[in-house]
């Protein structure tokens, strides 16, 4: 991180921690989806996911379907169940 700001001031937390950490989590995300009619649902388990801050890091075909649920129990479960319905699975 130090490197980075000395190197891009103002930048050095995005360069050296951010922007690694969504990239690797954003190739994760990718995995479950191999062709295209392959389907997956892509669980981001920490509410940093849902900052704008964040957010703008992550790659477009992420961000455009992002829904933040409550955290609240069987929410996940329930959206689950509608999102593999919904497509026939």
């Amino acid at each position: 991180i130090k490197y980075f700001e000395k190197c891009f001031p103002g930048h050095g937390r995005d360069y050296g921690y951010v922007l690694p950490a969504l990239k690797k989590a954003s190739q994760a995300a990718g995995r479950p989806i191999r062709s295209l009619e392959d389907r997956g649902a892509i669980i981001f388990l920490d509410y940093r996911f849902a900052t704008t801050y964040c957010r703008r890091f992550l790659p477009r075909w992420i961000r455009r379907d992002v829904k933040v649920l409550p955290d609240e129990d069987g929410v996940i479960a329930r959206e689950l169940r509608f999102f593999f319905r919904e497509r026939n699975m």
